[in-house]
Order: C-alpha cells, then structure tokens, then sequence
C-alpha cells in the first residue's frame, strides 16, 4: 500500500489522533454506563416482584391462620395456613426465578451485539476523519503526488511503455518531476504523461500493456477501511485488487 507523505501537517495529524482516540473513549463510556443501568433495573425489578410475592403469601397465610385458629387453636392454624400460602406461591417465585435468568442471558447477549456495534462506528467514523485528514494533507502539500507516481513505478514489472494519469492540476509538478522518476527507472521505459479532470489530486492511475495500477488517494483510502471493515456479499462493490490486469 502506498505510504502518504505529510511535511506540512504534523499538528494536524497529531491532533486527529488525539481526537479518534477520545471519541473512542467516551463511546465506550457511554456504552458501559447503559449497560450497567440497564442490569440495575432487571435486578431491582427482579427484587421488587420477589418482596411482593412474598407479603402476599404472608397476607395470606395469616388470615388462614387467623380462621382456622378459631376451631383448631390460634398457633396451629396460623401456621398451617401460611405453609398452604407458600406452597401456592412457590410456583411463582420459580417462574419469576426463571424469568430473572432468562432477562439477565438476554442482556449479556445484548451486551455483546452493542458492544460489536459500538467498535464497528467508532472504525467507521476514524476512517471517515482520516479521510479528511488526508484530503486536507494532499491540500496543503501538493508534491504528495510526485511521491505517488515514483512509489507506484517501483510496482510495474519493467514495462517498455508507461502511461501516467493526473490530475490537470499536478501536471506541473509531475513534469517537473519525471526526469528524476525517468533516472530512477532507467531509460529503456518510456514515460507518457496524461490528464483526467475526474481524478482527485495528490493520486495517480499508471497503466501498461499489461494492466494498470490505481494509486488514486481515494482508493488507497478504501483499501484502508476494507481491511478494518470487510464489505459484505451484497456490497455491489465487492473486494478488488490493487492492480488489474488486462488478458
């Protein structure tokens, strides 16, 4: 992959990676916090309804006891009334037993999905800003595309015959350049220099009889985040290669 070169933007760069970084911080902040408020209300939930199940079954038993006490002796009655109460209310407290286990397993599960999610849009958004970043850089240092044509040269297999595409805007610079990208080739390679105002600039399109090279900064960009995020089987632009070959 083509290194891009920045001379004039060290502060630049340097506060982006300041910036990716705390965005990536406080994402991930924020994403624990939800996650542990959400599992404080499954469990407060969980105790509430445990505590209210077992008034009921107190409630209950009691005034069992207090009936059956008038026949059988206060004590005696109470007693076997509450046991009646809680044996009716067991089934209960297992369900929402259950219930509590079967919330707490979703919210691991939840956990884990939010949490790849969050690490998918924090790598979205740093390649999108390093994007800019490197748009801005090619801005203030336009030579960047000299660099880009002599470090794409050193891919082709000895060529007899180049063609190098530009945009019209570093035509200049590339001219002013190509006697020393000719020595660094030697001579037996001939240079032929073209324009394309749909290039971007600061990138360059080489091609021979064999194939052609794309170093455009754009496509260097989108190698970049295919390998952080591979596109998906439905991604109608799919993987490709950094050269392509022609039969």
């Amino acid at each position: 992959m083509t290194v891009v070169k920045s001379i004039q933007t060290d502060d630049l760069l340097r506060s982006a990676v300041v910036l990716d970084l705390g965005d990536l911080r406080r994402q991930g902040e924020r994403i624990l916090a939800q996650a542990r408020s959400e599992a404080d209300q499954i469990l407060a939930m969980a105790r509430a309804e445990a505590d209210r199940i077992k008034r009921e079954a107190a409630g209950k038993g009691h005034a069992e006891g207090l009936a059956r006490g008038l026949h059988e002796g206060h004590a005696t009655g109470e007693a076997a009334g509450r046991e009646r109460a809680y044996a009716e209310q067991r089934e209960q407290l297992a369900a929402l037993l259950e219930r509590w286990g079967a919330a707490v397993e979703r919210w691991e599960a939840e956990r884990g999905r939010w949490m790849l999610e969050a690490r998918e849009d924090v790598l979205r958004f740093a390649c999108r800003f390093a994007e800019r970043v490197v748009h801005r850089t090619v801005k203030l240092d336009p030579t960047i595309v000299v660099d880009q044509v002599a470090t794409t040269l050193d891919l082709l297999m000895q060529p007899s015959r180049v063609r190098i595409t530009v945009h019209p805007d570093d035509r200049p610079l590339v001219e002013a350049a190509l006697p020393g990208l000719q020595r660094r080739i030697g001579e037996t390679v001939h240079l032929n220099l073209e324009t394309d105002q749909a290039m971007e600039r600061g990138g360059c399109v080489l091609g021979t009889d064999r194939g052609r090279v794309d170093a455009t900064i754009e496509r260097q960009i989108e190698r970049i985040i295919d390998a952080l995020l591979p596109r998906g089987a439905d991604d109608p632009d799919g993987a490709s290669g950094e050269a392509e070959s022609s039969e």
